[in-house]
């Protein structure tokens, strides 16, 4: 580095060439004489780096990617598919007695649902089992009966002075989705885990919906792209 009374120069060679640039660093300002050189520029005053452009092309291999780029996100993702069809559909709903006014609800909300989408109400199968950490073994084995395209579980975990309802949640969670992909037939879950009573009744059909019908939607809307797969796979030479 050489210094003047104007500032001081230094020779910055780029990685891999034989290139160099002649640098003059100054307050808040920085010159190169050659194109292209890779500079950091320096303030005295507040010593502020910046990453050139040149850098970031060579990180993503050209430009960085634009917003415009990225498709966008549903205003509301969490609703089902307006063409969804559940005629023909065998499903089964296993419901936890546990909370009985949640959950009945929620099952009211399911069988409603199925009935909207175009399928058979009388057609659901329905078994209860006495709290949600038994939904898994009920649903595990009506997923293997071969008998039923879908399964929903229901429950209503309210939060109390412990992390018991935690604990069971996880559980139960886990070992549904876990049941799931291994016999590949969908489970909808429909499992409330809520701090008070009032926060499940909104959403068992108050004014947050109701998670039973979502359950179903989803378990149905699953089984049908599975459907689409399996019958791709069979098409293709």
């Amino acid at each position: 580095m050489t210094c003047t009374q104007t500032g001081c120069w230094r020779r910055i060679a780029r990685p891999g060439s034989s290139a160099t640039a002649r640098v003059h660093s100054s307050t808040n300002h920085t010159f190169a004489t050659a194109a292209n050189a890779v500079v950091t520029r320096v303030s005295r005053k507040a010593g502020v780096s910046r990453i050139s452009a040149l850098s970031t092309r060579r990180c993503y291999g050209r430009s960085a990617p634009s917003a415009a780029t990225i498709p966008p996100v549903p205003k509301d993702p969490g609703q089902p598919d307006p063409t969804l069809d559940a005629r023909g559909v065998r499903p089964a709903i296993v419901v936890s007695r546990f909370n009985p006014e949640i959950t009945e609800s929620l099952l009211a909300g399911a069988l409603d649902e199925l009935e909207r989408l175009g399928g058979d109400r009388a057609a659901a199968r329905v078994v209860r089992v006495p709290g949600a950490f038994e939904l898994p073994v009920a649903a595990g084995a009506l997923a293997r009966s071969g008998t039923v395209d879908a399964v929903v579980a229901l429950g209503c975990l309210i939060h109390g002075e412990t992390a018991h309802d935690r604990v069971i949640a996880d559980a139960v969670a886990g070992a549904l989705a876990a049941l799931s992909a291994h016999t590949g037939v969908p489970i909808g879950f429909g499992v409330l885990t809520v701090g008070s009573i009032e926060q499940a009744r909104a959403r068992a059909g108050g004014e947050r919906g109701n998670k039973g019908a979502d359950a179903l939607a989803a378990a149905v809307e699953t089984y049908r792209a599975l459907s689409r797969l399996t019958h791709s796979r069979e098409a293709a030479p």
